[in-house]
């Protein structure tokens, strides 16, 4: 049971790390989110392209930067599912621990920890 939990412990951990790691993904979105928005102004002053205005390029860069904040705004959402998870993980971990360290017949035991 004891090597069952630790594998568990691992394997909850790797999740988490991964997801983690997904969350970082926003810092680089925002950056060229931002990148997008700074072209769109230079467009929009005529210094990117040398036609100052709205026009086609300046709506697409501003689409791709509306894009890149819609994608920022659903990976901060998943922040606290993430933290959820994990703290719902840990918890069931820690039962399993009390269990692997109970008194009684490790049948009865193991039986309990299964039902998490």
């Amino acid at each position: 049971m004891e090597n069952t939990v630790r594998e568990y412990q691992s394997a909850l951990e790797q999740a988490h790390d991964i997801a983690l790691s997904g969350q970082s993904l926003e810092r680089e979105i925002e950056r060229a989110r931002q990148s997008f928005d700074a072209l769109a102004e230079l467009e929009q002053s005529g210094d990117l392209s040398g036609a100052a205005g709205r026009g086609p390029v300046f709506r697409v860069l501003k689409q791709k930067s509306e894009e890149l904040e819609n994608l920022e705004d659903r990976i901060a959402k998943q922040q606290p599912l993430i933290d959820e998870a994990f703290g719902d993980g840990n918890r069931i971990l820690a039962r399993m621990r009390e269990l692997t360290v109970a008194a009684g017949p490790v049948d009865m035991r193991s039986t309990c920890a299964a039902g998490y």
